[in-house]
């Protein structure tokens, strides 16, 4: 089922003849939508680099997320009642680390220009030959007015969560050139 408008303005002969139409179309019949009770919350997260349960992996490597919608971007629609509504999706920095050993590690947090990626790179090198998880949590905002709130559902605030769980290799036996800042001579 689908639902929409199309319109245009119109001018012709520099104005004699002017005007506007809109088109009302509708395909197929109604149906209803089982799962989020907002049509403005959907799968965020895609997939993260390096992939699952991966050995070996290098202790400099810097986790990357993929998303389906723009993050820390407004997005809007118009809903089936014709109003306009403006979410975000918001990374929870708080939520969002690694943990190699048993210990929290925060990360520097790169968002790509066009907002459906980011690199997570972590503070410190991770430990050689370890368990990590790498946990990654995002949230949703809504506009309302001029300021956001956090979209909740059933009292709860509406998040998703995906982790990569992968062991990290050897320690490294040269300094890649990423982790070079400067050099002399």
């Amino acid at each position: 089922w689908a639902k929409g408008s199309i319109g245009a303005h119109y001018k012709i002969l520099n104005g004699l003849i002017k005007g506007n139409w809109k088109f009302d179309i509708t395909i197929g019949q109604e149906c209803e939508i089982i799962g989020a009770e907002d049509p403005g919350l959907v799968q965020v997260i895609e997939s993260i680099d390096p992939s699952q349960g991966l050995d070996a992996v290098d202790v400099s490597t810097t986790p990357k997320v993929n998303f389906l919608v723009p993050v820390e971007e407004a997005y809007s629609f118009t809903n089936i009642e014709g109003e306009r509504e403006t979410y975000r999706v918001r990374i929870d920095q708080e939520a969002t680390y690694i943990l190699a050993g048993g210990k929290k590690i925060q990360c520097t947090i790169q968002v790509a220009e066009d907002h459906l990626s980011a690199q997570f790179i972590p503070n410190r090198i991770l430990a050689v030959e370890t368990d990590t998880r790498f946990i990654v949590s995002v949230f949703f905002e809504e506009k309302s007015g001029n300021s956001w709130q956090k979209v909740k559902e059933n009292n709860e605030v509406v998040i998703e969560k995906d982790t990569l769980d992968f062991k990290t290799g050897p320690g490294l036996d040269h300094i890649p050139n990423s982790n070079i800042l400067a050099n002399y001579p």
